[in-house]
């Protein structure tokens, strides 16, 4: 999340930053401290930085808690499964299903109802970065 970080100059990025509304609470969040010199953002990139007053401890402390807490919108939800494992059934039910065709055509439309359910898991679980 945070790409770079020196004394005055704090760079985030963030695939989820490229959405403009989130990216709004963001800003909203960030204006509220007084300490922060500048903020310019790059929706296009999901990028944002943050300049402050290097000797300032108050921006000092804010920098901190955003490497430590960050934006807690910014977190993805928990996936219920991993994506290994979602490209794992995939590959073995699309494989399974290929070679089911030669022997049972319900087999063969059964293993590829499997790989369609996880081929859409898998764009649901990607879609930050499949659909920007």
């Amino acid at each position: 999340m945070i790409a770079s970080h020196i004394d005055g100059r704090l760079r985030v990025r963030h695939v989820r930053l490229r959405d403009p509304d989130l990216m709004g609470k963001v800003l909203t969040e960030l204006k509220r401290i007084p300490d922060i010199t500048k903020i310019e953002t790059n929706p296009r990139t999901g990028s944002l930085l943050v300049l402050y007053p290097p000797s300032n401890e108050t921006a000092m402390a804010l920098v901190r808690q955003f490497e430590n807490e960050a934006f807690d919108e910014l977190d993805e939800s928990p996936m219920l499964l991993s994506r290994q494992t979602v490209k794992f059934v995939m590959t073995v039910s699309y494989i399974s299903g290929a070679v089911a065709i030669v022997h049972s055509k319900k087999l063969h439309v059964g293993l590829q109802s499997i790989f369609i359910g996880f081929a859409a898991i898998h764009l649901w679980q990607n879609r930050w970065s499949l659909f920007k």
